[in-house]
């Protein structure tokens, strides 16, 4: 056995450069990879804005846009006034996160909060969350009975109430009261539209109120403009990809060193 201790110290040795390796590759592996150029060039094309009514613009790069928001939309935010300096960019990047999950999404407006109330972002930026259109759009008023959303919103109030003195008051009484719910409600039976996302990601209906049938937009651009994309699947497919390519290099790894192993005992 002793014999054999110097055969698997250079085993060991040699087994090594690739543990290393694959610690090197594993981040970058489990990270969405980001095409920074490509992200830059979708911002600073001046016809990319949000429209009269909220909406991203209903070019194919929006796709790929709302992708990458979804997946780093946590290192983004902190840096919006860095990689995102135009108002109208802001926008972009603001509206593209209403495709957030609602939890993410809370965390996401509340970060936005933080920036304004330091004064990084104007204040139009953080109404837009009000003006939500797309994927979140009723959001806050569908839930505001759960705690974290009548958090949220009156951080919201506090800070738009400085920005908008006395614009948005009714707003926020009538989504505090439950009022703005009951409209939103009304509305969209009658126009026989979807609820909102409620807070744990499913769309449901309120209690007591089925959902009335929606006919779905089947264009690529239908989906953009209508909130209803095929994003959740690209990034689910990238995932497993991702998860895919990790379990073959941590297989193949675990292979080496036990084949070593079995060589020199």
């Amino acid at each position: 056995m002793a014999l054999n201790q110097p055969n698997r110290l250079r085993s060991m040795s040699r087994i090594l450069p690739l543990i290393i390796l694959l610690i090197t590759i594993l981040p970058s592996l489990t990270n969405a990879q980001v095409d920074d150029e490509r992200i830059t060039a979708y911002l600073s094309d001046e016809s990319h804005h949000i429209d009269i009514q909220g909406l991203l613009p209903a070019v194919e790069a929006t796709r790929y846009f709302v992708k990458w928001t979804r997946m780093n939309w946590k290192s983004a935010v902190t840096s919006l006034p860095e990689f995102a300096k135009s108002t109208r960019e802001q926008a972009l990047f603001v509206v593209a996160g209403e495709f957030l999950a609602p939890s993410d999404y809370i965390v996401f407006v509340d970060s936005l909060c933080a920036l304004r109330e330091t004064e990084k972002i104007p204040p139009t930026i953080l109404r837009r969350v009000l003006l939500a259109s797309m994927q979140k759009r009723g959001f806050l008023g569908y839930n505001y009975q759960v705690p974290e959303v009548a958090r949220l919103a009156s951080r919201l109030e506090t800070q738009i109430g400085k920005d908008f003195p006395g614009v948005w008051d009714g707003y926020f009484s009538a989504l505090k009261s439950g009022e703005l719910k009951k409209n939103i409600v009304a509305s969209r039976m009658r126009e026989g539209e979807q609820m909102p996302e409620t807070w744990d990601g499913n769309r449901a209906s309120p209690d007591g109120v089925k959902k009335a049938p929606v006919s779905r937009p089947k264009s690529k651009e239908g989906e953009i403009m209508t909130g209803k994309s095929s994003e959740s699947g690209d990034v689910q497919a990238t995932s497993l990809i991702t998860w895919s390519i990790i379990g073959v290099v941590i297989g193949a790894g675990i292979g080496l060193v036990w084949l070593a192993f079995r060589r020199r005992s």
